[in-house]
C-alpha cells in the first residue's frame, strides 16, 4: 500500500511538471530562440524519464499485488474447501452425540426398571411419587380455597393486574403452611431419589463407559466447531487481503496506463520542438546567407 501511494504521488507530480511545460510551449511564439527551445526540449526529456520510471513502478506494483490477491484468492479457496468437510464431519459428529446420549437414556431407564420392589432406589421412587402427589393435592387445596379467590378477583380488578396477579398467586404461596410442608417433603423426596439413582447408575460398568463416550463424542464435537470457527476466520482474512491487494493493483494499472499517456503525449511534444528548433536554424542560416 506504501509503495501504491508514492507511485500515485509521484505520477501526480509528473503531471503537473508536464502540464507546465505544456503551457509554457504554448507561450512560445515562431520567433522563439534555440536556447529556450533547447531548454524545453531537456525539461520534457527529463520528464517523459520519469514518467517512464513511475510507470515501471506501477507496474511492479501492479504485479505484485496481483500475486498477493492470487495467492489470496487459492487460500479462500482452500479454507472454504476445508471447511465444508469439517461441517460435513461435524454434522456426523452431532449424530454420534445424539446416539450416544440416546443409548445412556436407555440404559438408565433399563437399569431402574430392573430393580426389586425392596430395592433403594425404588423405595425412593414410591417416596418420590407420594411426595409429588402430596404437592399437588395441596396445591390444588391452596388455589381452590375462599380467601385465594377473593384475593384473585380483588387483583384481577385492580388497575395493575399483569403485577398483582403475580404478586397475590406468590404471596399466598409462601404464606400457605400446609403447601410450603408439602413442597419441603417433595425436595427432599428428589434428593434421596437422585443419590439412590446415581449409587444405582455408579455401580455398573457399563453405564460408566457409556458416560464417558458420551463425553468424548460432545468433546469431539466441540472441537470440530472450533476448527469450523478458525476456518471461517481463516477465510475472511484471506478474502479481506485479496480485496485489498486487488485494489491496490487495479489502481498500480491506471497509474501506469495513465503514465503511459503522459509519456506519448510529451514525446510529441518534443519532437514538435525539434521542428520548430531545425526550422528555426533553418531560417537562421538563410538569413545569414542573403546578408
Amino acid at each position: 500500500m506504501t509503495r501504491a501511494l508514492q507511485t500515485f504521488c509521484l505520477a501526480l507530480a509528473l503531471l503537473l511538471a508536464a502540464d507546465f511545460v505544456a503551457a509554457a510551449n504554448k507561450k512560445n511564439n515562431r520567433n522563439s530562440s534555440n536556447k529556450n527551445n533547447a531548454q524545453q526540449q531537456a525539461t520534457i526529456k527529463k520528464v517523459i524519464q520519469a514518467s517512464k520510471t513511475a510507470a515501471a513502478q506501477a507496474e511492479a506494483v501492479k504485479a505484485a499485488a496481483s500475486q498477493t490477491a492470487a495467492a489470496a484468492a487459492a487460500k479462500a479457496g482452500a479454507a472454504q474447501q476445508r471447511i465444508a468437510a469439517m461441517a460435513s464431519q461435524m454434522k456426523s459428529m452431532e449424530n454420534s452425540v445424539e446416539f450416544a446420549a440416546s443409548n445412556l437414556q436407555q440404559m438408565e431407564v433399563a437399569l431402574l426398571e430392573s430393580q426389586e420392589d425392596d430395592s433403594r432406589v425404588q423405595r425412593a421412587i414410591a417416596v418420590l411419587d407420594e411426595a409429588e402427589a402430596g404437592y399437588a393435592a395441596a396445591r390444588a387445596a391452596a388455589f381452590e380455597s375462599p380467601d385465594y379467590k377473593a384475593a384473585y378477583q380483588r387483583a384481577l380488578a385492580s388497575r395493575n393486574k399483569a403485577e398483582e396477579l403475580p404478586r397475590v398467586k406468590r404471596e399466598f404461596i409462601e404464606n400457605n403452611r400446609e403447601l410450603q410442608d408439602a413442597g419441603l417433603q417433595l425436595d427432599y423426596a428428589r434428593k434421596a431419589f437422585e443419590q439412590a439413582r446415581m449409587e444405582l447408575l455408579h455401580a455398573d460398568p457399563d453405564w460408566k463407559a457409556q458416560v464417558e463416550a458420551v463425553r468424548e463424542a460432545k468433546s469431539a464435537l466441540a472441537e470440530a466447531k472450533l476448527a469450523v470457527g478458525n476456518g471461517l476466520l481463516s477465510n475472511a482474512s484471506a478474502s479481506a487481503i485479496f480485496r485489498e491487494a486487488a485494489s491496490v493493483a487495479s489502481a498500480a494499472a491506471a497509474s501506469a496506463q495513465q503514465n503511459q499517456a503522459r509519456i506519448k503525449s510529451l514525446e510529441a511534444q518534443a519532437k514538435r520542438l525539434q521542428q520548430q528548433r531545425s526550422r528555426s536554424r533553418y531560417n537562421n542560416n538563410n538569413s545569414s546567407n542573403r546578408r
